[in-house]
């Protein structure tokens, strides 16, 4: 089985990014909003928007339009190899 390099890399960079930027872009936002509810505002705006990141990649998974890691098959080994390994 193989996953190509690219792909996980891909991946791996959406899986983190997509809730850090959620989160960050969440809680400046409610900062900015709400500045008289000061960290309560931002540490809520963070939390939501590290849940809508997460709740969109789950999504786009399920779609498979934006994450692939579907394994393919590279060789099929033969019984000598097998036998060896």
């Amino acid at each position: 089985m193989r996953i190509a390099a690219s792909a996980l890399v891909r991946a791996a960079a959406l899986a983190y990014l997509v809730p850090l930027l959620g989160m960050l872009s969440g809680s400046v936002l409610m900062g900015l909003l709400l500045p008289a509810d000061g960290d309560a505002a931002a540490v809520s705006g963070g939390i939501t928007g590290l849940a809508l990141g997460w709740l969109w990649l789950v999504r786009a998974q399920r779609r498979r339009s934006v994450i692939s890691l579907s394994p393919s098959l590279a060789r099929v080994a033969s019984a000598d190899a097998r036998a060896h390994s």
